[in-house]
């Protein structure tokens, strides 16, 4: 019975026990061990994991809700510039034969770099052609969303083009003497355009028949194709290949 009562005694944890023993914590470990039991520990590790987890989702909350305190700029009076460029004239959109050409498959989601050279050619394209080259904003997200999320951050999912470049890719004058009709924006190609002759750029590209062509044959190639269409309003297809590969 001694025997018994004294072993229960040891199995029982005194604070006092740690004056006694100099405050030995590994006497306190082992006690608290005997005490733990598996349910213990598994419970404890889920509190812990809740509440890391809620201190995270929380601190993403926000983080976004902050991001809409000071979003990026829209541009907007860039916007209502380009649509108020003189040569918008609904009147006279084909009063001294302008023709149009609108590549609406231009890049989009890719860095600035990128989007210039592909302007750059489609515009040369539209110029030598003798069409009125449209512009397009420089395009993020074509969703038509004021916003889109890039690296954690919101960024404008399209800017105003004119916000970036000036001259005749953005409805600029040319030199003086030229003739070749002034680029318009993609709204304005939409209004006087509602029914366009749709372009889908393979049967152009087989013509080719030459992966390794150069820019100037891709150039030439298309020039001559765009003067034999009599439609003033000429559009290449959103979904097909791009004219040039980079």
């Amino acid at each position: 019975m001694r025997e018994s009562s004294r072993r229960r005694k040891q199995n029982v944890f005194d604070i006092s026990d740690l004056n006694t023993r100099r405050r030995d914590w590994r006497h306190f470990i082992r006690w608290a061990k005997q005490r733990l039991n598996a349910r213990s520990v598994f419970f404890l590790i889920c509190a812990i994991t809740l509440l890391v987890y809620s201190i995270v989702v929380v601190k993403e909350k926000i983080r976004r809700a902050l991001r809409w305190v000071d979003p990026p700029p829209l541009y907007e009076r860039y916007h209502r510039a380009e649509l108020a460029l003189p040569q918008h004239d609904t009147e006279h959109a084909f009063s001294q034969g302008q023709k149009y050409l609108w590549v609406n498959n231009h890049v989009s989601a890719l860095g600035w770099g990128n989007y210039l050279e592909d302007l750059i050619m489609n515009a040369q394209i539209a110029y030598i052609s003798g069409r009125a080259f449209v512009f397009d904003n420089y395009t993020w997200n074509r969703d038509n969303t004021e916003y889109s999320e890039y690296s954690g951050k919101l960024i404008p999912s399209q800017i105003p083009l004119s916000a970036l470049i000036s001259g005749p890719l953005v409805g600029g004058p040319f030199t003086a003497g030229d003739r070749t009709p002034l680029a318009v924006h993609k709204l304005y190609f939409d209004k006087i355009c509602p029914n366009p002759t749709i372009i889908d750029t393979t049967p152009v590209r087989e013509t080719i028949n030459d992966e390794n062509a150069s820019a100037l044959t891709i150039l030439n190639t298309w020039v001559d194709f765009l003067r034999s269409i009599a439609d003033p309003c000429v559009e290449i297809s959103r979904y097909s290949s791009r004219i040039f590969d980079y």
